[in-house]
């Protein structure tokens, strides 16, 4: 009778302990989601914020009399556009260009150059971007402190915005252009870990897990490589199957982004996604919201990748709720 008895008390102490972890794993879920609403609804102040600081950086250019000084003055606009509003970003750095071609200043020229490649190749203009660097003939031309920034440009043109599942195309060139430009990048950047990741969809890998983990505990929460870090681990853990922990690491990555008022970032769009496959209806207002500020985001970074992404979740949503 005790052999019979023993097997059934295990079965039943398992469901119990199974039920309760899927209550508290719910419980914090909804934690984190109440988390995201509110900064969501916060999302102007942060963007008032940008703008703040971006005014400032402003009124420093225009009492700016040296050279030296409107050059300096007009590159700190443009990086501080750069996530912000890449058509603002490139008009900044068009005058540096300017401004270096000008007084002759090859590295202020090459400089601006390659930011504007850099941006474009942000939004998904991999054409435009390419012609801003073709006039500097390849990084063996380029001054040895701006190769790292070519080399981000470069890789950015190449590859493609985590798409789990997708075959490799042109696996060889991707070998090639990565063996070309990896020497230029520093491991202790995140942006070291997309770029691979992206090139050769390596999202089953210990080592760059356990790297990415370790330099998320030595980042400063919330700021900008916190949310790259997070979303480069969502995808891993997504395709090992560790879905929980992959939201949470998704709605972390988003809540940086709104900080940081950065709209350059797929985060959003990801949790939208995420929540548009359950099709549970309690979420139609969240997801109204979320909808909202990604357009917001999208039409302002003028992202056209992520707009045709954003367009095919409305017409889902609109199948799932009507």
């Amino acid at each position: 009778m005790k052999t019979k008895i023993l097997p059934l008390l295990l079965l039943l102490i398992i469901g119990v302990s199974s039920s309760r972890a899927q209550r508290h794993s719910d419980i914090k879920r909804d934690q984190l989601l109440q988390l995201l609403d509110k900064e969501v609804s916060r999302s102007s102040q942060y963007v008032r914020m940008k703008e703040a600081e971006i005014q400032h950086l402003k009124n420093n250019l225009r009492f700016a009399v040296l050279t030296t000084d409107k050059y300096l003055s007009c590159k700190q606009i443009a990086y501080a556009y750069a996530k912000f509003n890449s058509d603002s970003a490139a008009a900044y750095l068009h005058r540096c260009y300017e401004l270096g071609r000008h007084t002759q200043n090859e590295a202020w020229m090459q400089d601006a150059l390659i930011g504007e490649a850099f941006i474009y190749a942000d939004r998904g203009d991999s054409y435009i971007s390419a012609t801003r660097l073709e006039p500097l003939g390849g990084i063996e031309k380029v001054i040895p402190s701006l190769r790292p920034a070519y080399a981000k440009a470069v890789l950015m043109q190449n590859i493609h915005y985590l798409s789990p599942g997708e075959a490799v195309p042109h696996y060889e060139d991707a070998v090639n252009l990565w063996n070309k430009y990896k020497q230029y990048l520093s491991k202790d950047d995140p942006s070291y870990y997309l770029y691979y990741i992206n090139l050769f969809q390596e999202f089953k890998n210990p080592g760059i897990e356990a790297h990415l983990k370790q330099l998320l505990r030595h980042t400063r929460t919330y700021s900008y490589n916190d949310a790259l870090i997070r979303i480069l681990l969502y995808y891993m853990y997504q395709q090992q199957g560790r879905n929980r922990e992959a939201f949470e690491f998704a709605v972390g990555s988003t809540i940086g982004d709104i900080q940081c008022a950065n709209r350059s970032s797929s985060a959003l769009l990801t949790v939208i996604q995420l929540l548009n496959k359950e099709g549970n209806k309690d979420n139609l207002r969240r997801l109204r919201s979320y909808i909202a500020l990604c357009e917001e985001d999208v039409n302002q970074f003028r992202d056209v990748g992520r707009s045709i992404q954003l367009l095919q979740e409305e017409k889902k949503i609109n199948e799932v709720y009507q």
